[in-house]
């Protein structure tokens, strides 16, 4: 819509060049549109999260996702070696659920599928890295390793939070917010 004329820049309206804005400077920067500001960046946290049962993660006998990470040992293989382990679709056991499974997972690799470079738009989509999370991800569907929960078949289309609570699916992407709005 920028491009359009549809949307105003906040230049002239908010000085992100201040002391105020410093820690989000980079990011403001990044998504100027012809060296104009239309998104004042406020936090910048991860939307998503693909959340785990550590009793599951124990009852399976695998590493723990969090502590595999803080040691930087969480990889994509670590993950799908997990899964691979998990997953059974003749007794509904899934490794992942989740709206934006797709999207979490392309994010690990640092660039958008479109991004932003000196004011034009640019297609990442033959990345090395982003061709690799694509194909890793196709294993997924139920026409290939089956790790992902069928929910067009059994849930129409929707996550089921009840297989993952009652431990039948090992990973499941959603919001921040979920823990607060639901699991706490």
């Amino acid at each position: 819509g920028i491009y359009q004329n549809l949307f105003q820049t906040i230049d002239g309206v908010v000085d992100t060049n201040t002391e105020d804005w410093v820690d989000y400077k980079p990011i403001i920067d990044k998504f100027n549109w012809g060296g104009k500001v239309y998104t004042p960046i406020v936090d910048v946290n991860p939307a998503t999260l693909l959340w785990y049962r550590k009793s599951i993660i124990e009852e399976n006998g695998f590493d723990d996702p969090w502590e595999l990470f803080e040691k930087g040992e969480w990889t994509w293989s670590k993950c799908i070696e997990m899964a691979r382990k998990f997953t059974d679709p003749d007794n509904a056991k899934y490794a992942f659920d989740g709206y934006g499974l797709d999207h979490a997972f392309i994010a690990t690799t640092g660039k958008p599928l479109i991004g932003l470079e000196s004011g034009k738009l640019v297609s990442n989509l033959y990345d090395a890295n982003i061709e690799k999370c694509m194909d890793m991800l196709r294993t997924f569907d139920d026409t290939q390793e089956q790790l992902r929960y069928p929910r067009e078949i059994e849930n129409n289309w929707t996550p089921s939070y009840n297989e993952w609570a009652d431990g039948n699916t090992l990973f499941i992407e959603d919001g921040t917010w979920r823990y607060e709005e639901t699991w706490r």
